[in-house]
């Protein structure tokens, strides 16, 4: 077996090992919530975590792989990279902050308005995990 096919093995592994570990804490977190609150309040949490799913898949597109296409990376590009990430995150985290009145009115659920502006923060954190330099 070739060092290029070992690692990209070991590669795939590591990554189905950790987007297995993440799905199964995911469920894990989901019936905790299931069992603590009341079915309305999991209702609003649900729907939360579905607007916070989407915004997450659009605020991960961009520059992490514009990173890996570069033939020739230099620690210039890493640091603009990961400036470039964490103003990305904030206006990501600013944009679903200021819309949630308007996600609450479009799913008529008034509760859900503080619930979407407390979880908004996890898109900062969540985006600007995965470029440092």
């Amino acid at each position: 077996m070739t060092k290029l096919t070992h690692s990209t093995l070991s590669g795939f592994f590591w990554m189905s090992l950790g987007s297995g570990a993440q799905a199964i804490l995911q469920l894990v977190v989901l019936m905790i919530l299931a069992r603590l609150l009341t079915p309305s309040d999991f209702g609003v949490v649900a729907v939360a975590l579905v607007v916070l799913g989407f915004s997450i898949i659009f605020s991960q597109l961009g520059v992490g792989p514009a990173i890996v296409q570069r033939k020739v990376l230099e620690l210039e590009h890493l640091r603009m990279a990961f400036t470039l990430s964490l103003l990305f995150g904030l206006i990501i985290t600013a944009l679903v902050w200021l819309s949630a009145p308007e996600i609450s009115g479009f799913f008529r659920i008034s509760e859900l308005t503080p619930v979407i502006r407390a979880m908004s923060f996890i898109l900062f954190t969540v985006k600007n995990t995965s470029l440092h330099p």
